[in-house]
């Protein structure tokens, strides 16, 4: 089994990106031969324009994404810090409305 090393992780400050993509729900996301499902809840994540999945933080703005109450399935624009593990901590969350 490989060792994390935990200690660069905490200190990793991260860099600021700007994204652009859809507020996906997991039933929504593709990611291998996972199964489509919202039995743990309808949990959001950032599918961005590149084809990768963000996760938002729980700390507001980004709360609201990952809860879907703001963008469930929407294209959003995320001004976020980008942390190890593909983590936003989002600053600002732009819906784009159609």
């Amino acid at each position: 089994m490989p060792l994390i090393d935990f200690g660069r992780l905490r200190s990793d400050p991260g860099r600021q990106v700007t994204l652009e993509g859809v507020n996906k729900c997991q039933c929504g996301l593709a990611v291998a031969d996972l199964p489509h499902s919202c039995k743990l809840g309808h949990l959001h994540h950032l599918e961005a324009d590149d084809g990768k999945i963000y996760h938002n933080l729980q700390t507001e703005p980004g709360k609201q994404a990952f809860l879907g109450r703001v963008a469930h399935f929407q294209p959003a624009g995320v001004t976020a810090l980008l942390l190890p593990g593909q983590f936003l901590l989002v600053q600002q969350l732009d819906v784009k409305t159609e």
